[in-house]
This record gives structure tokens, sequence and C-alpha cells, in this order.
């Protein structure tokens, strides 16, 4: 199930969404697609499955990435390139900057989220469980260059999925 948390300025949580078509509307206003692509058990990440992908997302190079849990290499995503972020297993929390603040998207496996060259992003895989995903990039001719994104007013990872059970109903009550 995707979320979107949309924060204000200062980081303050507004609406929450886990609506698909609110996800994409909310996203669309930012020049970002996200959506779910499942691949069945077993399949081999061949051609014959990555080239539809590039088709699709008009992507030319695709890498495995994965990180979390202190190990692994955090996604280094070219200021220059679209870059397409594929969850495989765990989830990944990306934060957008947006008009009036920024926006929140929680990711599990099977979903991807688009984010056009230029626009400041943030990654965070969590301090407590692995993320296994695959980076599809395109290079953008001409394009904006991409700011990195400052979270310290906005949540970590465990937070931002602790608040979102609580606010669905779904908190564990130990």
């Amino acid at each position: 199930m995707g979320v979107l948390a949309i924060f204000d300025a200062e980081g303050t949580w507004g609406q929450t969404h886990v609506c698909d078509h609110l996800l994409e509307h909310n996203l669309q206003a930012l020049g970002v697609r996200w959506g779910r692509q499942y691949i069945e058990a077993g399949v081999q990440l061949d051609i014959d499955v990555l080239a539809p992908l590039h088709r699709l997302w008009g992507t030319s190079s695709v890498e495995r990435v994965r990180w979390g849990a202190g190990e692994g290499t955090r996604p280094q995503t070219p200021p220059d390139a679209l870059a397409v972020h594929w969850v495989q297993s765990g989830t990944l929390l990306v934060y957008l900057q947006a008009r009036d603040g920024y926006v929140g998207v929680l990711c599990e496996a099977g979903e991807w989220i688009s984010i056009p060259a230029g626009l400041a992003c943030a990654l965070d895989a969590g301090g407590t469980s692995d993320v296994d995903l695959l980076l599809f990039l395109a290079a953008v001719k001409a394009p904006p260059a991409r700011q990195e994104l400052s979270t310290s007013s906005l949540p970590s990872h465990e937070a931002f999925v602790e608040t979102m059970l609580e606010m669905t109903g779904y908190a564990n009550d130990e």
C-alpha cells in the first residue's frame, strides 16, 4: 500500500493519502509518477522483462541497489537524470520538495516512483530493515540541477511508518 503525506515548510504532518488515484494526482503536480509493477517470484530479471519497463519509463540503464540496516549503498541518483526507483523488497521513504513544503511517499515492494531531473529529493530506507530496489535511469538533455533535500524537520522512516500506522488504525497495541 503506497502512502503519501503532505508536510508544510516546517515539517508539520498534514494530509495523508493511501488511495492510488490521490497519490498519483498529488505527485503529478510535481512531475512525479508512481505506480505498481509486480514480477512473479522466481522470474529472472533479464532483457525480456526489463525491455518493456525501459520503454514504459523512457530509461536506458538499470542497476540493482541493496540498502539499509547500516549496510549497502545508498542509491546515487545523478542530478541530470530521470530516476525510477522500483522497490523489490522492503520499504523506501522518498521525500520530495513541493511548492509550499514537502511530500513524503512510502513505497513498498512492487511499487515504483519516477523522479524527474532537478527535483530535490531525499531517500530513507530506515535503520532496521533492508530495501532491495532496481534503479532505472534516463539521461535528460539540458537538465535542471537537482538539489539535495534537507530532511532535518521531517520524520525518519521509522517515525513516518509509526505515524501512518496510528493514523490508519493499524498501530500495534503492545
